[in-house]
Order: structure tokens, then sequence, then C-alpha cells
């Protein structure tokens, strides 16, 4: 799990001590999430967390390492994603996307359908 949290922390902007976030991640260990992993060269350097616990497919955490971005990672994770979702009977799925990752998503077939902006406040 931590080589998985590793993987797509850094391309999410996750900084800081990342035992947290595994010990999260070891909690949704349920058998309605699955987790799927691009590797190269014996290296993970791509994520995608499949979450379907409702009747939409919700996918998170899809991230791909800088050095290894377009090469079709990120498309081939979503796709298998949404290939398990569809073999589970789900037609609708669901995720947030940086403006860069929309264009993959959006080749794939998704449609935006809402905008969001995160704020930091001063600690």
């Amino acid at each position: 799990m931590t080589e998985y949290v590793d993987a797509y922390a850094g391309p999410l902007g996750i900084e800081g001590d990342l035992s947290r976030v595994v010990d999260r991640e070891m909690g949704f260990a349920y058998p309605d999430v699955t987790r799927l992993a691009g590797i190269v060269d014996g290296r993970m350097v791509g994520t995608c967390t499949l979450s379907l616990g409702t009747d939409v497919a919700a996918l998170y955490c899809i991230a791909t390492d800088p050095g290894f971005r377009r090469r079709g990672i990120a498309t081939a994770l979503t796709l298998d994603a949404l290939r398990i979702a569809r073999l589970t009977g789900r037609r609708i799925a669901t995720l947030q996307s940086s403006s860069e990752g929309a264009l993959v998503y959006r080749r794939i077939g998704f449609e935006t359908v809402g905008r969001y902006q995160r704020f930091a406040f001063p600690a």
C-alpha cells in the first residue's frame, strides 16, 4: 500500500508524512474497492482506484508519474477500471480531474458536469 500511495501522492500534490494516507487507504480495504497499478520496468508509475460501493462507479487517485506521462498509462488504467465497472452492470462512472487530465478523459467519453476550486487557508 505504501508503494501505491507513493505512486499517486507526488502527481496529485500530496506532501508530507504519507503514513496517515497509507493508513486511510488500508481502511478502504473493502471488496468494492479495486486498485489498479501501471508498472513499467518493475516500478509503479500509475494508479487508479475504483469504488463500486454504489450504482455509480467512482474513480479516484488516477495519477501518472510525470516522467511517464503521454504514454497512455492513465488512459489504460481508466479504461480497465471502466471495463470492470461495466462487468458489474454499472453504466455510469464519475471522476475528478485536473485541467490537463480532462483531455484524457474527454477522449475516453467523459463529459464535464461541474467544476470546483480549492482554496488554502493560512494556518
